[in-house]
């Protein structure tokens, strides 16, 4: 074997090892930008978290969604916090165009009851069998 064919076979072992290295790091790194999953019970959600969960841009879509009032959000002490809820709520019924505004959430307050006088008169009228 010459000498040029031994420098020729050693570089091919050194290209297939730098391949194999270049490999490897790209894996590394993959791993490394791989975000941990959310919480589940996490019920106050960051404005990152929640545009990863929603699949927006942070900056321009969540800001507008929480402009136009279609995302609630509360201010704390680390700056903005978002419901988990508004976020599962807005994933089921879907992001509005720009500039439409969303359904209002359904109210959990309990429906008002008619004054006393009412409800006893109404429970005299009816006949009991």
């Amino acid at each position: 074997m010459t000498g040029r064919k031994l420098v020729l076979e050693q570089l091919d072992v050194l290209t297939d090892e730098v391949r194999g290295l270049r490999a490897e790091v790209r894996a590394l790194r993959q791993e490394r930008t791989r975000k941990p999953a959310l919480d589940p019970a996490k019920l106050w959600l960051s404005p990152r978290e929640a545009a990863r969960l929603l699949g927006v841009d942070r900056k321009r879509t969540l800001r507008r969604l929480i402009a136009d009032g279609v995302l609630r959000a509360v201010k704390a002490n680390r700056g903005l916090r978002i419901p988990r809820t508004e976020v599962v709520r807005l994933i089921e019924t879907g992001i509005p165009e720009p500039g439409k505004r969303a359904p209002p959430p359904r109210s959990s307050k309990p429906k008002r009851l008619p004054p006393l006088e009412e409800l006893l008169a109404q429970m005299r009228e009816t006949k009991v069998e």
